[in-house]
């Protein structure tokens, strides 16, 4: 944590404080807003959340340690309490003056698909080349207006980089996370339908996420999907001082040969051995390689970074439940293009192949369009068998007909799951986070232990 005084703080979150008399040399330490994991003179920020009120936690806080606590609640008469209007923005600004006062450069990733998987990839990159203790890199999909400062909050004074997601499912929440963390490098892996039941259509969307650019510093740059149907419209923002392309078009900057399974990083072509799997992560690859050009890393750097690299949890992992038997956990989220994707790597595969879906979320009035569309996915694709779990699903399950299976539970369907697996089979899993598709992965890996 990079020290704070008492007084810097104040100012920075436009607090009231009743405390004994403070000067400049009183500094701060870590921040919390977490009971749970805080330290002994931690400050312990009250935010609120949707299920819970950080203020009701304030006892608790002291209890255990904190120095100060930032909170909401008026009127509270004690000397170890700054009193602010939201908590939330008093966080977002601590961020903020972190952020002016290291100067890291920003680089900053978001997309209807495949945000998580660039940045855990352009990570590896960053941190080969520039080492661990120069990059920052936010955890998991750490991506909103809590998830974002939080991550800032680790901000060290030898940090040189950081690595960020922007998540929205509303207009003007990325430009709310650009004012926090302005970004030096703006990636958009692509514009699909996450999140529609927000916006209107997919011009919306691409709006929505424009902000990333329209917020980024002057003379940054972007990275962007040359053959996103919104390339045009994403390009022409005047903060960019450059754009790199990326695709399979071969007039990208980076694109891809398939035939020979080489990148290319405008002329020089590389050869980056991925445990990734399916076309949509080539295109994951591409966008962290451009992340990797931008910050002028050589080539060979960038292919010894992803050359074999982890595979990433919950995303197209492919396990082996018996010897002829592949489980490919795609459990982390879905909407209908990321499904439509995932299909399409099970419909590559020859063996009896078994397709595991739950509901996707945030449709809105959407919603039962896109599940029947996905019906007229699977049988295109010719999928063996589809195994069903969630209200919207069964809309699925009913079109697909004998070959469809329909269940209320995770349990129910593990179950049956189970009995039908036989050699050669292939099953993949995927639906939104709020469907726990986890649980069935779990349940078909203990009964295979």
């Amino acid at each position: 944590m990079i020290p704070i005084s008492i007084k810097q703080l104040i100012s920075t979150i436009n607090g009231k404080f009743i405390g004994k008399k403070f000067d400049n040399a009183d500094f701060v330490g870590n921040f919390s807003i977490d009971t749970r994991t805080l330290k002994n003179d931690d400050i312990f920020i009250a935010i609120i959340g949707e299920r819970f009120d950080g203020n009701d936690f304030i006892e608790e806080a002291f209890n255990k340690g904190a120095s100060l606590v930032i909170s909401s609640r008026p009127n509270i008469n004690n000397e170890q309490i700054i009193e602010v209007e939201n908590t939330n923005i008093a966080l977002q600004n601590i961020s903020s003056f972190l952020i002016k006062k290291i100067n890291p450069k920003i680089i900053a990733i978001t997309g209807s698909n495949g945000k998580t998987t660039t940045k855990e990839l352009a990570s590896m990159i960053l941190r080969n080349y520039f080492s661990d203790k120069h990059v920052l890199v936010s955890k998991g999909n750490f991506n909103n207006n809590i998830g974002l400062p939080l991550t800032i909050l680790g901000l060290k004074k030898e940090h040189k980089y950081i690595l960020l997601e922007m998540g929205m499912n509303h207009k003007g929440e990325i430009d709310q996370l650009c004012k926090i963390a302005p970004p030096d490098i703006a990636v958009i892996t692509n514009i699909g339908e996450a999140h529609i039941e927000n916006f209107k259509s997919r011009d919306d969307i691409a709006s929505a996420k424009k902000e990333i650019l329209i917020g980024a510093k002057r003379k940054s740059i972007a990275i962007l999907p040359a053959e996103d149907d919104y390339y045009d419209f994403l390009k022409s923002s005047s903060n960019i001082k450059k754009v790199i392309k990326f695709g399979f078009d071969k007039t990208c900057d980076i694109s891809f040969y398939p035939n020979e399974n080489l990148y290319s990083i405008k002329t020089k072509k590389i050869a980056i051995h991925s445990k990734l799997i399916g076309e949509h992560n080539r295109t994951n690859i591409m966008a962290a390689i451009a992340i990797g050009v931008a910050l002028d890393i050589p080539c060979n750097e960038i292919k010894e970074s992803l050359d074999g690299h982890v595979k990433i949890s919950g995303r197209l992992e492919v396990k082996r439940l018996r010897k002829d038997i592949l489980l490919i956990d795609d459990s982390y989220n879905a909407n209908p293009s990321s499904m439509m994707r995932a299909i399409d790597v099970l419909a590559e595969y020859k063996s009896n192949k078994i397709l595991v879906i739950g509901d996707m979320a945030e449709l809105g009035n959407f919603a039962i369009k896109h599940h029947k569309d996905i019906a007229k996915y699977i049988l295109e694709k010719k999928i063996d068998v589809v195994f069903g779990v969630g209200k919207m699903t069964k809309l699925t399950i009913d079109i697909l007909g004998d070959i469809g299976r329909w269940y209320e539970s995770n349990s129910d369907l593990t179950i049956d799951l189970e009995k039908l697996l036989k050699k050669e089979c292939i099953v993949l899993i995927k639906g939104s986070r709020f469907m726990k598709m986890e649980q069935i992965v779990k349940g078909l890996e203990s009964r295979n232990a």
